[in-house]
């Protein structure tokens, strides 16, 4: 899944995005096709006790699920809803971890809203029963997001985690980056210096 750069104002869309590659969900599919692509493949995990978790997962991705799914949300909201979206994750990546090993990967992390923040560090405790690894990328100077997940998994001695700092490339690296891509051969020197100077050993702007 991938945040956005106006992620903050939309409720957990890289969780709705990382739910959509799973039961592969395309961007041309309307919502009664999304509904019905994403029931398959919680049935294939859950068979029948479908009905536990497909409408709450589908509430998370601002599906409305058709009757008889509809009734099992009828006088729930708030807070309770809310616990019971977050248990049917819970479910979901554990249904999958027990097929074969699974890795959860959320980019741009540092543009996620906080209740995605909040959705990933309770699913984050299952590094430490299940088979699943999260890979979470994100920029350094996000205080609400990367830096809380930091602070987060750094205090809570429970989960197995680790943190990565990607150091800028130096001239150098950033050089060969360069030769790497493009052919060379009566290249102006002077532009591939711009290019470094510009990029500031950022791999992404090279």
């Amino acid at each position: 899944g991938r945040a956005i750069s106006m992620g903050l104002n939309l409720s957990f869309y890289p969780i709705v995005d990382l739910l959509k590659q799973w039961a592969e969900i395309g961007v041309e599919d309307d919502a009664a096709t999304a509904f019905t692509r994403l029931q398959a493949s919680i049935h294939e995990l859950f068979q029948d006790e479908t009905a536990s978790v497909l409408p709450f997962v589908a509430t998370l991705m601002g599906l409305n699920p058709p009757d008889p799914y509809r009734q099992r949300l009828a006088g729930i909201e708030g807070e309770a809803l809310e616990k019971l979206i977050r248990k049917s994750m819970r479910e979901l990546l554990i249904r999958l971890s027990q097929i074969q090993p699974l890795v959860v990967v959320i980019d741009d992390v540092h543009w996620a809203d906080v209740s995605s923040i909040a959705m990933l560090e309770f699913l984050f405790r299952l590094s430490q029963s299940e088979r699943i690894l999260f890979i979470n990328l994100f920029r350094p100077g996000y205080e609400e997001t990367g830096q809380r997940i930091l602070d987060t998994t750094a205090e809570d001695t429970s989960l197995y985690s680790v943190a990565i700092h990607l150091e800028p490339l130096d001239d150098h690296m950033s050089e060969m980056m360069i030769r790497d891509l493009l052919d060379l051969n009566g290249f102006n020197h002077a532009v591939v210096d711009q290019i470094i100077r510009r990029a500031s050993g950022n791999p992404y702007f090279i």
